[in-house]
């Protein structure tokens, strides 16, 4: 499949899209070319799947953070610096290509994963933790749920 004859033709409904840039990361992560088949990027995506990623990986550094820690700005503008960084590739990328579907491919490819590997250390995180302290590993009322 060629890159200059790849169409994102965006799905009738907002949950469509999001539903089916999941299944394109999920094919993306396997190593398959069929993501490109079902990645639908739009703006509204990349916008919706940033805001998650950020969310989900401030979240696992609130959990994973000791009780007196305090908010890193400079971490915040470092992490939102590389979706920008990809977004400019995928506008190369798009211009290489003569498609201007591309634009959004890489980067909503990139935070879908990114918000899938957070949401998945949470998990873990919150399992290890709830097995630890039902069998009295963990014994600091801090780390128990």
């Amino acid at each position: 499949m060629s890159l200059t004859s790849l169409k994102t033709v965006s799905l009738q409904r907002f949950s469509l899209n999001f539903a089916a840039n999941i299944i394109a990361t999920l094919w993306m992560l396997v190593g398959s070319t069929r993501a490109f088949s079902w990645v639908k990027p739009t703006f509204v995506q990349f916008a919706v799947f940033a805001l998650l990623a950020l969310g989900s990986n401030v979240l696992f550094s609130w959990l994973a953070a000791e009780s007196g820690s305090i908010f890193n700005e400079q971490g915040l503008v470092s992490y939102l610096i590389w979706p920008m960084i990809i977004l400019l590739g995928g506008i190369i990328l798009a211009r290489r290509a003569s498609n201007q579907a591309l634009v959004f491919v890489p980067v909503v490819l990139w935070l879908v994963a990114d918000t899938l590997s957070a949401i998945a250390e949470l998990g873990a995180v919150f399992l290890v933790a709830m097995v630890g302290c039902q069998i009295g590993v963990i014994r600091s009322y801090q780390y128990c749920f």
